[in-house]
């Protein structure tokens, strides 16, 4: 009973370590700036393949060294 973003806001209270990535349909102005507010690391609209994916995984983990 809970979207992607209260899942996400859920996680990081709970895990405030976590780098956080947003797949979404939705990826609207307002879900954006929420998700910046919250922590989210990467955005990722549907469809997606694996090599976007992948991608986001390395630049996170670039970024977090």
């Amino acid at each position: 009973g809970m979207n992607g973003l209260e899942f996400l806001r859920r996680v990081k209270d709970r895990q405030p370590e976590t780098a956080e990535i947003l797949i979404t349909a939705y990826g609207n102005y307002e879900i954006v700036q929420e998700a910046k507010k919250i922590g989210v690391q990467a955005f990722i609209p549907k469809p997606f393949t694996s090599e976007i994916v992948e991608a986001s995984l390395i630049r996170i983990m670039e970024n977090n060294e």
